[in-house]
C-alpha cells in the first residue's frame, strides 16, 4: 500500500498501479502509475482551483518512484484552471518549485487543448523560482519528449 493509504486509512480493494480518485472540490483527477514508464500520468477534469491542483500534486507525490528517473505527465486536455488571487496562485507556484527542487530535476510535461496552450499564471510564477516544464498540445509528442 503506498504512503497515501497509510496517511487517509484507505486501500485499494484489489491490486493496482492506478489511482483514481475525484470528484475533488469539483475537480476530479486520475493518477496513472502504468502508462508512463517510470512516472505518473496525471489526469485533471474540468474546472480546477489552485487547492484542487495543490491536492492532485500532493496525492501524485506519494506515487513517484524513489529511485531513477521521474517522468510527470499532467493532463489537462479535459481540465481547465479557474483564476485565483494572486497570493493564492503565489502560494501553489512557491510549493511546485520547492517539489521540484526535491524531485532532483523530474521530466514534467503539460499537455492541453491548443486553445488552453498558454501558461497559467500559477505555471509563470513557479517557473521564474525554478519550476521547469514543457508544454504540448499534443499527447504522443508530450510521451516523446518524457523519453
Amino acid at each position: 500500500m503506498s504512503k497515501l493509504g497509510h496517511a487517509h486509512g484507505w486501500h485499494l480493494p484489489y491490486p493496482s498501479r492506478t489511482l483514481r480518485i475525484g470528484p475533488l472540490n469539483g475537480m476530479p483527477f486520475r493518477i496513472d502509475t502504468e502508462s508512463i514508464a517510470g512516472g505518473l500520468h496525471i489526469v485533471l477534469s474540468g474546472p480546477g482551483s489552485v487547492e484542487d491542483r495543490a491536492a492532485a500534486l500532493a496525492a501524485a507525490l506519494e506515487w513517484l518512484p524513489q529511485s531513477g528517473p521521474k517522468r510527470i505527465l499532467v493532463d489537462f486536455r479535459d481540465g481547465w484552471s479557474i483564476p485565483a488571487p494572486f497570493e493564492a496562485s503565489n502560494r501553489h507556484a512557491a510549493n511546485l518549485a520547492r517539489h521540484y527542487q526535491v524531485l532532483g530535476g523530474a521530466r514534467i510535461a503539460y499537455v492541453s487543448k491548443p486553445e488552453n496552450r498558454e501558461p497559467s499564471p500559477v505555471e509563470q510564477l513557479a517557473a521564474a523560482r525554478g519550476y521547469f516544464y514543457q508544454r504540448f498540445t499534443d499527447y504522443k509528442a508530450a510521451v516523446r519528449w518524457l523519453g
